[in-house]
């Protein structure tokens, strides 16, 4: 028979102490020993991740999605992108493909508009020339 383990307020700072230079850190957990089988639901939450612990890679597959609209000199105009439905929007941007110093234009907004669609607003100032407006979303496969 095994004697019953006990844990006083007492003990607490003694046993703290005697591990804390010998406590399992991750550099003495060889790799693999530790699955997703043996970790609790919940327990790796986002405030226990070190920054940039987790890259762009171990999220999953992202698909780039984008959408134009040829837009009118003198005229406003807006364009929106979302993602599947089996994806979730990471971020999205826009704008028009021509360089603004070459070109009279206003980029009017840029945002997401619910949880899967990316809007782009625009305003073609220019005299003669039709602009492409561009819309792009970054979407993780779910």
């Amino acid at each position: 028979m095994f004697p019953q383990e006990t844990d006083t307020e007492a003990e607490r700072p003694r046993t703290t102490e005697k591990i804390r230079g010998v406590a399992v850190t991750g550099e003495k957990i060889a790799p693999g020993v530790i699955d997703t089988g043996k970790l609790a639901d919940g327990a790796v939450t986002n405030p226990k991740l070190a920054n940039a612990s987790v890259r762009a890679e171990k999220l999953g597959p992202i698909a780039i999605r984008t959408d134009t609209e040829e837009i009118e000199p003198g005229e406003p105009g807006e364009v929106e992108v979302s993602c599947d439905d089996d994806e979730r929007l990471l971020s999205g941007g826009g704008g028009f493909d021509v360089d603004p110093a070459k070109a009279e234009l206003h980029l009017v907004s840029s945002m997401n508009v619910d949880d899967d669609t990316w809007r782009v607003r625009g305003y073609n100032n220019s005299a003669a020339d039709e602009l492409t407006l561009t819309v792009r979303v970054i979407c993780l496969d779910d």
